[in-house]
């Protein structure tokens, strides 16, 4: 596995999505700050080789990830027998027409909700062991967006409705700024905060969800809008969650444009509670 290149005295982030126009941003300011090293990962094997085809600088050789396969995202963690210090899931998927993965799940709910959860599910020991080794919190980031609502949880994968890429793209998100929510309550309750040290009192592992910048990406394309924004922009929150020191003890925010605010999807803990049930029953 290309993490066999990493430093070891260097904390390491793992980004999701890393071929695409934002991911590609997030992965470039990531490794731009202090010691953090960065390995990306993508669907596609061409692309992430390519983008990614060798050690440069903080930046590792990429790896095949398919965020949307169950037995990906398990051997991912399988083999990796590093320490991880920061998640940045970042992948979605926009199929303009329905499509279903090998395992028959709608491809957007597979990727952009199942793909989020069981991610955080599979990584987070290995998260709380390697903040544990470095005395600092580890930090998850779920890429979410503004633009989200109407999660039909009697219908997440449009069995019984027509299917909309947008209305498919809306609901994911919502359920995306949720499990940020939800997993910052039950990491907490598992796994503590410190007790002494700089961060007594934050917790070991956080999980904080953003909207990126508005940028021009064949994701907006497929959902019918561009954007006016630049991709370094786009990815100046994501990046800042994963980094900022004054956020080491914040878990469960919502924030857009480096601002935190109330997020009326996570404020409904019933629902919350429905859909963590929801995404659990798909193992």
């Amino acid at each position: 596995m290309a993490i066999s290149h990493a430093t070891r005295n260097r904390r390491t982030a793992l980004v999701t999505g890393a071929t695409g126009v934002i991911g590609r941003a997030i992965v470039e300011g990531l490794s731009s700050v202090g010691t953090l090293q960065v390995l990306p990962t993508g669907r596609n094997p061409d692309k992430v080789t390519t983008l990614y085809p060798s050690h440069s600088g903080k930046v590792l050789p990429g790896i095949v990830l398919d965020q949307g396969s169950k037995d990906s995202i398990l051997a991912l963690k399988n083999q990796w027998d590093f320490p991880l210090h920061v998640l940045v899931i970042n992948a979605s998927a926009t199929p303009k027409k329905k499509e279903l993965t090998a395992e028959g799940i709608e491809t957007q709910w597979a990727v952009n909700v199942l793909g989020y959860h069981r991610l955080i599910k599979a990584m987070a020991p290995l998260l709380f062991r390697s903040s544990q080794e470095a005395g600092e919190p580890s930090r998850i980031v779920l890429v979410a967006s503004c633009w989200a609502g109407d999660l039909n949880l009697s219908d997440p994968e449009f069995k019984q409705r027509p299917y909309d890429n947008g209305s498919a793209y809306r609901q994911s998100k919502q359920a995306e700024r949720m499990l940020a929510y939800a997993w910052a309550i039950r990491l907490q309750e598992q796994y503590g905060m410190f007790s002494t040290g700089t961060y007594k009192g934050c917790p070991f592992v956080t999980v904080n969800a953003c909207h990126p910048g508005e940028v021009n990406t064949p994701l907006s394309n497929s959902l019918g809008f561009g954007g006016h924004e630049s991709p370094s922009e786009g990815a100046d929150t994501p990046v800042w969650v994963a980094t900022a020191k004054e956020l080491a003890s914040v878990s469960g925010g919502w924030f857009t444009y480096r601002k935190r605010s109330v997020c009326r999807f996570a404020s409904d803990t019933v629902s919350v509670g429905k859909l963590w049930d929801l995404v659990e029953s798909y193992g």
